[in-house]
This record gives structure tokens, sequence and C-alpha cells, in this order.
């Protein structure tokens, strides 16, 4: 089964080559390779932000609704989390909260 990540690749190769055959293949191997950096993650539900925080659904509501440094959150019903800006968010919390 293809990974998630290697998906995407195919996507990205596919529409280069498609939408710009004219490109040096050099140059479409540099665009892939300048993609390959960046990670992408799919959003995690509620449930799992509380696995990842070690916490209760009414404190992760607290966190996200914060005057000072909100937990980082997809506004929608229900809200979603991106797990990297989770662990960002405890960094930046200044060791308050221990990471699990």
């Amino acid at each position: 089964m293809q990974t998630f990540e290697s998906l995407i690749m195919d996507i990205v190769k596919n529409y280069l080559k498609t939408n710009f055959p004219s490109f040096k293949e050099e140059l479409k191997e540099e665009i892939i390779e300048e993609f390959k950096g960046h990670v992408i993650e799919i959003p995690i539900s509620e449930e799992k932000a509380c696995e990842v925080l070690g916490c209760t659904p009414s404190t992760l509501a607290k966190y996200r609704t914060k005057k000072e440094n909100p937990l980082p959150h997809i506004k929608g019903k229900p809200c979603k989390y991106i797990k990297s800006d989770i662990k960002k968010w405890l960094k930046s919390e200044k060791g308050i909260y221990k990471q699990p």
C-alpha cells in the first residue's frame, strides 16, 4: 500500500509532467526535491489532540481559548488540530505543560 507522502509525490510528478512538459528534467527533479522538504500533515481530531497533550476535552478547550498564546486549531465543528502545531505550542508554553 502506498503511503500518503508517496502518493502526494506521484501527484506532483504527474502534474509537472502534464502541465510543464517543456521544463528540463533537471528542473523538475529540483522542484520535486524542494517539495520533499515539506511535510504534509493531516489534521487530527479533538480526541487525538487530547491524547497528544494528555488532557481532557474541557482542558483542551481552555488551552484553545486562552487570551495569551492560545492552542492553534482549525476552526469548525468539530475543531481539528495539527500535531506539529501542538508540539510547537507546548514548547512555547515554557515547560509549564509537560509533553507525555
